[in-house]
């Protein structure tokens, strides 16, 4: 059948009539399919044997699961995946996928999990998620134009980081700052590897006892520089001067 319920069953036999207790019909036929991943990024860009794990969640058009053993199967544009699973008496259905080739254009990895429906029906749904490298560029929110030579100055520098295929880069990638002036906050990890892969620092400032910059009004002055680091690539960021009164 293609409904779930309860029903009651009479057994009629000439003139004797007799009643079942309610018999519940829990599962129908595939109607939804809700597929889920693990993770949104992994670093599988470069390297083999990645895993990424799948579960299809299979419900009747009531909302049961369907009956235990019913076939799901899986596929991807790329890599490696498990290709199919039989649901448990829950209506899941489980898969792995792992990085390989293929490698997915530009990054994004699809999977579809599909089942059979009423009929000729197809039940399916898909999700997607990045399959990344080491950063490769970097840019920096928050640069100012000046910062006060004082030890209780301080700037907040966002930094950006972005793979081969300018997707976010996976949690917890490492990024070393320095400076010849000041000090900086290092090393830093990125997080946000869903969507805008970024990592905090602070800079402080410090006191001037020598002007660079004579010709800047009352001021003491001089240049500084941050340099910015994760694997092969590094920027460098400057302020413009370090500025105190003299007075």
């Amino acid at each position: 059948g293609r409904l779930s319920g309860t029903v009651i069953v009479d057994a009629i036999a000439d003139t004797l009539t007799t009643r079942a207790p309610r018999i519940t019909i829990r599962s129908g036929l595939p109607y939804y399919l809700s597929l889920s991943r693990d993770e949104c990024n992994v670093a599988g860009w470069a390297v083999d044997g990645v895993e990424n794990a799948l579960t299809a969640i299979v419900t009747d058009s009531m909302g049961n699961p369907v009956a235990e053993g019913t076939a799901v199967y899986f596929y991807t544009n790329s890599g490696l995946i498990v290709g199919s699973d039989v649901t448990d008496t829950s209506g899941f259905a489980h898969s792995t996928w792992y990085s390989s080739d293929p490698r997915p254009p530009g990054g994004l990895v699809w999977v579809r999990a599909e089942t059979r429906g009423a009929g000729t029906s197809v039940v399916l749904d898909s999700v997607s998620f990045f399959s990344t490298y080491t950063v490769d560029s970097l840019w920096v929110e928050g640069v100012p134009d000046s910062i006060y030579a004082n030890t209780s100055a301080t700037k907040t520098l966002i930094i950006h980081g972005f793979d081969l295929n300018d997707n976010p880069v996976v949690d917890t990638t490492s990024i070393t700052l320095s400076t010849d002036l000041g000090t900086v906050t290092s090393p830093i990890t990125t997080s946000g590897e869903c969507s805008d892969s970024r990592a905090t620092a602070t800079y402080t400032s410090t006191t001037l006892s020598y002007d660079n910059f004579p010709s800047v009004g009352d001021f003491r002055g001089d240049m500084t520089v941050v340099n910015i680091r994760s694997g092969y690539t590094s920027i460098a960021v400057s302020y413009t001067h370090l500025t105190l009164p003299t007075n």
